[in-house]
């Protein structure tokens, strides 16, 4: 086996060493189980049928375990090409991209695992929800399946983002009503 190919075979092996203790450290399938657990109410926008959105916490899980998930798939391809089993020979499979999408995927996981609740909160509301606003239906389904606790944290935070008193095409709608305050 040439040195360089060999080199590199080993360097593949003891970064996939890693992934491994660190994926598999922090119960990677967690987010799945607790998923699993949860019923009808885990369905996805991908679904076709789903309508019901995903609660912030199945969400957020999700997301962390779609990060590790990543991760995975990148190392087992790495691996694979570096023991022939992609098919490829070894000049038709870029090696470094590879390793630097290992690294890009390690790192994405880094920041997901990061990232506070109330980041999480913010990119929940901003994106993943955003994605039901012509869907009444389904945001019924929603508030139905979280807690009192959790939706008023949801409109809490909607109201804070109008920031304070009448938007202004509703302010001219309001002009003469009295003051609820």
């Amino acid at each position: 086996m040439p040195k360089q190919k060999e080199a590199r075979l080993n360097r593949t092996s003891w970064v996939l060493a890693i992934v491994i203790v660190v994926l598999f450290s922090q119960s990677p399938l967690s987010a799945l189980e607790s998923e699993k657990d949860k019923g009808p109410q885990a369905s996805s926008v991908e679904d076709s049928q789903a309508k019901i959105p995903l609660t912030f916490k199945l969400w957020r899980e999700r997301q962390i375990a779609e990060a590790k998930n990543h991760v995975v798939r990148r190392s087992n391809r790495l691996q694979l090409a570096a023991n022939g089993g992609l098919g490829l020979s070894s000049e038709d499979f870029n090696f470094d991209k590879e390793e630097r999408s290992l690294n890009e995927a390690i790192e994405a996981l880094q920041h997901a695992e990061e990232r506070s609740d109330r980041d999480y909160f913010e990119i929940y509301l901003e994106v993943y929800l955003s994605q039901f606003k012509g869907k009444p239906e389904s945001l019924e389904l929603l508030m139905q399946s979280i807690s009192a606790q959790e939706g008023a944290e949801i409109l809490g935070a909607l109201l804070k983002r109008r920031g304070p008193g009448p938007s202004s095409s509703l302010g001219a709608a309001l002009k003469g009503l009295p003051s609820i305050q």
